[in-house]
């Protein structure tokens, strides 16, 4: 699980195995900015795919794609750098039809470089 960061800004993970629970408490710091919403698909690797990432789809001419939340229509979608054209992630695509390749905080030179304006 997961607990809001703190006011440090730690975010609190822990994990227990089946073992030894006093081994694995750790505290990790992460810009709350970079956390993203599981999607509920996998790639064709079988990577979670998570808001923010970068994909690329089957067809490399394409392009990459940032994937968003959309709150009026309540569902991700693909947003192709470069496109206008509004694709929903789950009713457009299949699980091997998509791969991720990076994520809009790590890799901005997948995108063009730019900062991505909805996580400044």
């Amino acid at each position: 699980y997961v607990r809001l960061p703190d006011a440090a800004g730690a975010v609190h993970m822990m994990h227990v195995p089946a073992r030894n629970p006093d081994e694995c408490n750790a505290t990790f710091y992460i810009d709350p900015k970079t956390l993203g919403q599981f999607t509920g698909l996998t790639d064709e690797n079988g990577t979670k795919i998570f808001e923010g990432d970068i994909i690329q789809t089957y067809d490399p001419d394409e392009g990459y794609a940032v994937v968003r939340y959309d709150d009026t229509e309540t569902e991700f979608y693909a947003d192709f750098v470069g496109d206008n054209v509004y694709y929903g992630l789950g009713g457009t695509f299949r699980n091997d039809d998509l791969e991720v390749i990076g994520n809009i905080y790590d890799n901005t030179e997948l995108i063009g470089g730019a900062e991505d304006e909805n996580n400044k």
